[in-house]
C-alpha cells in the first residue's frame, strides 16, 4: 500500500520547525554560546570528560572546561549549516572567523550548546574528541571545489588520496602557489585578485579544472586523519590476496581514525578448497587470527583505547563449524579438582606391607609428594591452555548469521546445504572440533601441505535420533557411517549441516562464554530501506547499526558507519509539576537531534574512502536513549513488566515520529538522501532526508553525562558514589528519593540517609527486602541481576516494535544479556528462539565469571573454592591460628582445615601492601625472558616473568606458569616443589648463549635460587634500613642472618651483585618508576584486560600517578 504524504502537513511541520529555530536572534545566540554551564555536571562527570574529550596542550593537560567542550562541539557540527546556505564558489572564500560569525551557524550551535548544556543530548565519543570547527570548514570547502568541477558525491570522495598524492608529488614551490592561490580567493593575502579574475600568480597556461584539483588536494592534506564524527565502521574481505589486503589496510586506518570496526568473512573461500595454482585455500578463520585481528589490535585506537572488531559469518557457509567453536572457552582449571583426581589414579599405600610405623608415614609422604608434582605439571599444562584461549582474538567478538531459513530449519528440525558465493558448495564439509588421530592420539597433518586433519561433517544419531527420519523426508541422500552410528547427509550433490546439531553448538557458546552471539538476518533485512541497492550483512562491533560492506548493485561501493546521539528519555524537562511525561518536550530534543546527526554527516571526514561517499549518500542516523530504566520508574512501573514494556514502546514510537518528522523537513529543505530513490521510503511515497533515523546504542559515558542510567537497561544498583570536592558522597539512583517521598519513608535526617545507604550497598546494592524501603517501591527499582534474562527478552523486543509505522527507521538495538553462569545449553536455546519468534535483530549474551576481564562476586562459587583448597593449608599455618572456639573444636573432633580456612583470624599468605624482591634476565631459546621473584616473610611470594619481545602464544604461556605458580605458593605450597616442577622442561633448540632449556626451565631456576635463602636478608636489611629501626624487623634479620651464617652456600647481602639493575640515562626515569609500582605491592597486570605493564606504561603524559594500558586505554589515574 502506498503512503501519500500530504504537502500541507509537510509544510507546517516545516513552519513549526522554522519557528522553533528562529525564536532567537542572532546576538541571543551568542548570548547562550557564551553561558557557562558547568554548574550543571557534578564534578566526577567534570573530571570524565576532561580526560576523555578535552583538547590537550603539548605537555598532554587538559585546557578545556566541560561548557568549552559542549561548545567546540556545537560550532563545529554546526559549520554544516553553511553547505546549505552558500553556493560552493561562496563557500570556498570563507576562512574560519567568519564561518564562525555566519548567523545561521550561530544558530544552530546555539540550540546544540544548549541541549548539551542542560544534559539532554549529546553526541558519541568520537564527535566530542574529533570536533573541531577548521577541520570541519576544511571538509566543506573541499567538497565544494569538487562541486564547482560538477563532480559527484561518490567521485569526489573517492578521488581524495588520488587528489592529495597530487599534491603531495609537487615542489614546494609549486605548493606555495597552490597556497597562494586559495588564500587569494579568501582574501587574506593584501592585494590579492578576488575569484573569478585572472590569476597571474599561478600558473598562466593551465586550465581551471587543475587548479580546483590541487586546491581539492590540498584540503585533503589538511583533514586527512582528522575531523571523524562517527563511532564504528565496517569492510569487506573479497575473495582475492588483493582485496584481503585491502581489508586489512581499511582494518588499521579506520582504528587510527577512533573507530571499532565489523567485517562478514563469509566472501572468503573455505579452508582446504583448491586454488587454480595447485595450492589450498587458508580460510577465512586463518586471514582472522593471522591479518585482521593483529592489523587491528597492533593500532591502539584513536592513540587512546584498543581496538573493538566484530566478525560475522553466515550459518550455511562450509567452515561455520570452526567459525562457531574458535572463541569458546575450555572448562576453568581447578586445582583441587585436578588434585582429586590425580589422586583418585595414583595407588594407594597400604598399611599392611609396612611393619616399621615410619616407613609407612614416609611412603605416605612420597605418595603425597608425587601426587602433588603430577598435579602442578598436569594444571599447568591445562592452565596455559585455558588463559591461552582467554587471550585469543582479544577485544574481537563473534556473531553467527542466521540466513536462508536458518531459524526455520532449527524449529523444524531440518538438514540444509552449505552455501559459498550465493552457490551450493560441493566440496568437503569438515568437523573442526573432531581431529583425525593416530595410534598415539595426536592429530594427523596433510604430509603435503601439513595442514591439521579434520573428520567429515556427520551426525550422531544417539545424540540426534530424529535427524535420519528426517532427511528422508526431506528427500535427501543419506550416508551412514560402519557402524551405523553417525550419518551424513546430500542434496544434490552438496552435503549439509543439520541445524539443530549447529544451533545446539551456538548454544553451548553462548552460556560458556558468550561466544558467538547470533543474528537474524531476515529481521535485520526488515529494515533495510535500500535493499535496491545493498543487502545489510554486517554491523558495528556493538551491534546496534546493520551496515552495508559491499559492492552494491550499482557498480558503488559502499562503506557504513555509525552516526549516533543519546538522548535523556527521563529529563526533568520532560515532566510537567504533576509527573506527567510531557511527549512533545522529548520529540522536540528528539528532532534537533535529527538535525544535528545530519549535520555531522555532512562535515565528518572518514578514514576509508567508501565511508565518506557512502555516508553522503544514505546519510545514516541513529538516536537512542539513556535513561529507560529512570523513565520507566518515575511512571512507577517495574522493569519488563506487561505494562513497562508497553509504555518503553510508546516512547521509542514517539522517538521514531519525531524523527522521521525532522528528517521530512530536512528533505524538504536540503534534499532527500541520494539513493532514496527505489528505496522503500520512495515505495511508501515518504520523502526523507536519511535512510535509517534510530537505534539504541549502549550509553555507559553518555548515561554518565546526562545522569541517569544505562541505555534500555535496568538499574545496575540503587546506591552509588560520587566524588564532590574531593570527597566521595553516596547517591541513589534517579527517582528514587522521589518515590519514597512520596510515600513519606524518606529518612529524616542526612544520618539516617547514610545507614540506608550502608544497608542497600550491604544488600548488593539492592533495595529488595529492606524493611525501610515499601514492597511497591522495592518493585519498581529493581536492578540487572534481579531481572530474569527471558523478561529481559521481551524487554528488549518491546523497544524495536517502537518504529513509528515505519520499521525502516529503527536499525538495530545493541544489547547484552547478562545470565548466571555455567547454565545448561538449553536454556539459551529457548531464550534465542524466543528472542527471535519476538522479533529482535540479534541476542549475545554474557555468563557471569566466564571472562577474565569481568570481577567475579559470586559468593557460593568461592566458598566452594575455599572449601576445596583447605586441604593445601599447611599444617604450620593450622597450629599458628586458633580462636577458643576451634580450639574446642579441635578436641571434640570437628575442626577441621575448611573452618580455620573460612576464619577471619586465620588467612593463606595474604599478600603484604610492599613486597621486596629481584629481577633476573634469563637467556632461553624463545629470548631473554625477566623473571621476577618476591618475597614475603615466609619466603618466595609472587612469581611473574615477561618476555622482551612479543609474542602471544609465548607470552600467554608466561603469564598462565606465573599465575599458577604464584596461585601455588598463595595456598602454602612449598616453592621448592613450584620451582621442581618447571625444571628441565624443554623446549626449542639448544644454541651457544642459552642459559635454560625452555622459558619455564628458566621460570623454575630462578626460583630454585630463590628458595636456598641467600636473598633473605639482603630484604630484610633493605627493610630493616627503610623502617626506622622496627624491633621486630631487626629480631628478625639477625636470626635469619645467624641461620644463614650456620649453613656453607655463599650468601649474598645485597640486591647490587648478580641481580643488580643498571638504568640507561634516557629510561632511568621510566624504569624506576615501574620498580617503585612493583616495590609497592601495586599488581603488574591492568585490572581490566589483564594485559602486562610495560615500561612504555610508564611515564605516559595521560597519568603521572602509575601506569596506561596500552592494550585498553585503563590508567591509575581513573
Amino acid at each position: 500500500m502506498t503512503i501519500t504524504v500530504s504537502n500541507s502537513l509537510v509544510s507546517n511541520q516545516m513552519e513549526n520547525a522554522l519557528e522553533k529555530q528562529n525564536i532567537f536572534s542572532k546576538e541571543k545566540a551568542k548570548e547562550i554560546l557564551s553561558m557557562d554551564f558547568n554548574a550543571n555536571f557534578p564534578d566526577n562527570v567534570q573530571e570524565v570528560v576532561r580526560k576523555l574529550y578535552s583538547r590537550r596542550s603539548e605537555k598532554g593537560e587538559a585546557i578545556e572546561t566541560i561548557s568549552q567542550t559542549w561548545r567546540r562541539v556545537a560550532m563545529a557540527v554546526a559549520i554544516a549549516r553553511l553547505k546549505y546556505v552558500m553556493k560552493p564558489h561562496e563557500l570556498i572564500k570563507l576562512t574560519p572567523e567568519l564561518a564562525l560569525e555566519n548567523e545561521s551557524v550561530l544558530k544552530a550551535a546555539a540550540r546544540y550548546y544548549q541541549a548539551m548544556g542542560e544534559r539532554k543530548m549529546f553526541a558519541n565519543t568520537p564527535a566530542n574528541i574529533n570536533a573541531n570547527p577548521e577541520v570541519s570548514l576544511s571538509v566543506l570547502q573541499y567538497e565544494a571545489h569538487g562541486e564547482i568541477l560538477g563532480w559527484n558525491t561518490y567521485k569526489i570522495w573517492m578521488s581524495e588520496n588520488d587528489l592529495r598524492q597530487k599534491y603531495d608529488r609537487l615542489p614546494k614551490a609549486e605548493k606555495e602557489k597552490v597556497k597562494k592561490w586559495i588564500f587569494d580567493i579568501k582574501g587574506t593575502n593584501t592585494n590579492s585578485n578576488i575569484y573569478g579574475q585572472q590569476q597571474k600568480l599561478f600558473y598562466p597556461n593551465i586550465i581551471e579544472t587543475n587548479k580546483h584539483e590541487l586546491a581539492m588536494g590540498y584540503y585533503a592534506a589538511r583533514i586527512k586523519r582528522r575531523g571523524g564524527l562517527a563511532a564504528c565502521g565496517v569492510t569487506n574481505a573479497g575473495d582475492s590476496l588483493e582485496d584481503i589486503e585491502k581489508a586489512a589496510n581499511e582494518i588499521m586506518d579506520a582504528t587510527k581514525g577512533s573507530m571499532g570496526m565489523g567485517i562478514n568473512t563469509s566472501s572468503l573461500r573455505p579452508w582446504q578448497t583448491p586454488n587454480s595454482d595447485g595450492s589450498t585455500a587458508s580460510g577465512p578463520d586463518r586471514f582472522v587470527e593471522k591479518l585482521f585481528c593483529p592489523a587491528g589490535q597492533s593500532i591502539a585506537q584513536g592513540g587512546r583505547r584498543g581496538g573493538a572488531f566484530i566478525e560475522l559469518r553466515d550459518s550455511d557457509h562450509p567452515d561455520v563449524t570452526l567459525f562457531i567453536g574458535k572463541k569458546q572457552l575450555p572448562k576453568e582449571p581447578n586445582f583441587p579438582d585436578v588434585y582429586d583426581a590425580m589422586d583418585l589414579i595414583t595407588p594407594k599405600i597400604d598399611a599392611n606391607e609396612y611393619s616399621d610405623p615410619s616407613e609407612y608415614e614416609s611412603a605416605l609422604s612420597q605418595r603425597q609428594l608425587s601426587v602433588m608434582q603430577k598435579s602442578l605439571d598436569y594444571f599447568s599444562k591445562v592452565s596455559f591452555e585455558y588463559y591461552t584461549k582467554q587471550q585469543y582474538l582479544k577485544n574481537y567478538n563473534v556473531s553467527v548469521r542466521a540466513v536462508r531459513g536458518f531459524m526455520a530449519h532449527v524449529e523444524n528440525k531440518e538438514w540444509y546445504p552449505a552455501y559459498f558465493t550465493n552457490s551450493l558448495w560441493r566440496g568437503n564439509l569438515y568437523d573442526f572440533t573432531k581431529p583425525v588421530l593416530d595410534s598415539k592420539g595426536e592429530q594427523k597433518v596433510n604430509p603435503l601441505n601439513k595442514e591439521p586433519l579434520f573428520e567429515l561433517y556427520s551426525v550422531s544419531l544417539e545424540e540426534f535420533p530424529l535427524a535420519e527420519s528426517i532427511a528422508v523426508k526431506q528427500n535427501l541422500q543419506v550416508l551412514k557411517s560402519e557402524d551405523g552410528k553417525r550419518i551424513q547427509v546430500q542434496r544434490d550433490g552438496a552435503f549439509c549441516f543439520y541445524a539443530p546439531d549447529l544451533f545446539k553448538r551456538i548454544c553451548i557458546g553462548m552460556v560458556n562464554g558468550g561466544e558467538p552471539g547470533i543474528q537474524f538476518a531476515d529481521h535485520v533485512e526488515t529494515a533495510n530501506a535500500n535493499k535496491h541497492i545493498y543487502e545489510l550483512h554486517t554491523c558495528n562491533p556493538c551491534g546496534e547499526q546493520n551496515l552495508p560492506a559491499q559492492t552494491g548493485k550499482d557498480g558503488l561501493e559502499y562503506r557504513g558507519i555509525c552516526n549516533l546521539t543519546t538522548l535523556h528519555a527521563a529529563h526533568k524537562d520532560f515532566w510537567d509539576e504533576h509527573g506527567n511525561y510531557q511527549w512533545e518536550k522529548m520529540e522536540e530534543v528528539a528532532e534537533l537531534a535529527t538535525e544535528f546527526m545530519d549535520d555531522v554527516t555532512t562535515v565528518s571526514h572518514f578514514p576509508i574512502l567508501a565511508q565518506n561517499s557512502t555516508a553522503r549518500r544514505e546519510r545514516r542516523n541513529g538516536g537512542g536513549f539513556a535513561g529507560v530504566a529512570e523513565f520507566v520508574a518515575r511512571h512507577e512501573l517495574e522493569f519488563a513488566s506487561k505494562e513497562a514494556n508497553a509504555f518503553v514502546t510508546r516512547l521509542y514510537d514517539h522517538l521514531a515520529k519525531a524523527s522521521i518528522r525532522a528528517s521530512q523537513r530536512l528533505a524538504e529543505e536540503r534534499g532527500v538522501y541520494e539513493i532514496w530513490a527505489g528505496s522503500t521510503f520512495a515505495q511508501k511515497g515518504l520523502k526523507v532526508r536519511n535512510c535509517c533515523m534510530i537505534n539504541q546504542q549502549p550509553t555507559g559515558t553518555m548515561a554518565q553525562l546526562c545522569g541517569t542510567s544505562w541505555g534500555p537497561e535496568p538499574f545496575n544498583g540503587i546506591v552509588f558514589s560520587r566524588k564532590v570536592r574531593d570527597a566521595w558522597v553516596s547517591f541513589t539512583s534517579p527517582g528514587f528519593e522521589e518515590a519514597m517521598k512520596k510515600r513519606n519513608t524518606w529518612p529524616k535526617t542526612e544520618q539516617e540517609v547514610q545507614e540506608l545507604c550502608d544497608k542497600i550497598r550491604k544488600n548488593g546494592k539492592r533495595v529488595t527486602n529492606l524493611k525501610e524501603v515499601p514492597e511497591d517501591v522495592q518493585k519498581i527499582f529493581k536492578i540487572n541481576t534481579e531481572i530474569d534474562p527471558h523478561a529481559y527478552i521481551t524487554h528488549l523486543a518491546s523497544i524495536q516494535k517502537g518504529v513509528g509505522g515505519y520499521p525502516e527507521c529503527f536499525n538495530a538495538l545493541s544489547n547484552t544479556c547478562m545470565i548466571k553462569g555455567r547454565l545448561p545449553w538449553e536454556y539459551a536455546w529457548e531464550a534465542t528462539m524466543r528472542g527471535y519468534k519476538l522479533g529482535v535483530k540479534s541476542i549475545t549474551f554474557y555468563p557471569d565469571g566466564t571472562r577474565l576481564s569481568q570481577p567475579v562476586e559470586e559468593q557460593e562459587k568461592k566458598s566452594q573454592e575455599i572449601k576445596k583448597l583447605s586441604k593445601f593449608v599447611p599444617h604450620n599455618l593450622m597450629a599458628l591460628h586458633v580462636t577458643p572456639l576451634q580450639k574446642e573444636e579441635s578436641q571434640t573432633g570437628t575442626l577441621n582445615a575448611a573452618s580455620l580456612l573460612r576464619s577471619e583470624q586465620n588467612k593463606v599468605r595474604v599478600r603484604p601492601k610492599r613486597l621486596y624482591g629481584f629481577n633476573e634476565e634469563v637467556m632461553t631459546p624463545e629470548g631473554p625472558v625477566h623473571v621476577h621473584i618476591y618475597f614475603d616473610e615466609n619466603g618466595p611470594r609472587q612469581v611473574f616473568a615477561h618476555l622482551m619481545r612479543g609474542g602471544g602464544v609465548a607470552s600467554g604461556m608466561i603469564e598462565a606458569i606465573c599465575r599458577m605458580a604464584t596461585k601455588a605458593l598463595k595456598w602454602g605450597c612449598p616453592p621448592e616443589d613450584v620451582a621442581n616442577g618447571l625444571l628441565n622442561i624443554q623446549g626449542g633448540q639448544k644454541i651457544i648463549g642459552i642459559e635454560s632449556s625452555s622459558i619455564p626451565d628458566a621460570i623454575g631456576k630462578i626460583l630454585k635460587e630463590a628458595c636456598n635463602g641467600q636473598y633473605q636478608l639482603s630484604l630484610f636489611n633493605e627493610v630493616l634500613n627503610g623502617n626506622g629501626g622496627n624491633k621486630d624487623v631487626t629480631n628478625c634479620a639477625s636470626a635469619l642472618e645467624e641461620k644463614l651464617q650456620e649453613e656453607p652456600m655463599p650468601v649474598q647481602t645485597t640486591l647490587q651483585r648478580k641481580h643488580e639493575i643498571k638504568f640507561e640515562e634516557k629510561f632511568d626515569e621510566i624504569i624506576r618508576a615501574r620498580m617503585d609500582w612493583i616495590a609497592h605491592g601495586h599488581e603488574t597486570q591492568c585490572p581490566c584486560c589483564h594485559s602486562e605493564f610495560t615500561n612504555e606504561s610508564f611515564g605516559n603524559a595521560a597519568c603521572k600517578s602509575g601506569p596506561v594500558c596500552l592494550g585498553c586505554g585503563w590508567s591509575h589515574c581513573g
